[in-house]
């Protein structure tokens, strides 16, 4: 798949994530498991994406409410482009209207795009919460729990979780399946629980 390809995917997995009502994980699960003939890069790269977006969406959603922009997953797509990875010059090359590639942008979302500029994700005057993603009913729990360190854990929940794996033993050592690992691109360390 190309990279518009693979952004109408993203874009057509948030809108099913948004309607189902069911855990994101389940449905990203279903979405492939009915698209086999999407090969396993490009599940990595859709997945990548749209749980990048989901992790920002309560930023995402507060700069679309400040644009009097729907919250459609196309929306929130073009707003992660512009504000999160900074592809705003590239949003053409994306949305082409070319077969498996989304369609071109509309003028209503030209506008949106210009009025999003080059701005950052995050600019000094969102509040906190949104800031961190932190959803209004867990706020005062969170603060309560951390206290000082409210922003910095909060922060921390933002970042992909980390995976942790053990090596056999009898097919190789801990350096072995790092040195595989990286040859493969995956950047690894030793964990610190386990020698």
């Amino acid at each position: 798949m190309n990279d518009p390809a693979r952004l109408a995917a993203a874009i057509e997995l948030l809108g099913e994530i948004a309607e189902a009502g069911r855990p994101a994980d389940a449905v990203v699960s279903a979405f492939f498991r009915a698209r086999r003939y999407i090969g396993s890069k490009d599940r990595a790269a859709i997945g990548e994406t749209v749980f990048a977006v989901l992790r920002a969406r309560a930023r995402l959603l507060w700069h679309l409410e400040r644009a009097s922009k729907a919250p459609a997953p196309r929306a929130l797509m073009i707003a992660f482009l512009v504000l999160a990875r900074g592809e705003g010059a590239r949003l053409r090359s994306l949305f082409t209207g070319e077969r498996f590639a989304p369609a071109r942008l509309d003028p209503s979302e030209e506008i949106f795009v210009e009025h999003l500029g080059h701005g950052p994700l995050a600019p000094p005057d969102m509040p906190e919460a949104v800031r961190l993603e932190v959803p209004p009913w867990a706020e005062d729990g969170l603060r309560a729990a951390f206290g000082p360190d409210f922003p910095a854990e909060a922060a921390a929940l933002l970042e992909p979780a980390p995976l942790d794996l053990r090596v056999n033993p009898l097919k190789t050592d801990r350096e072995g399946a790092i040195a595989a690992l990286a040859a493969a691109g995956i950047r690894a360390r030793p964990g610190r629980w386990s020698p």
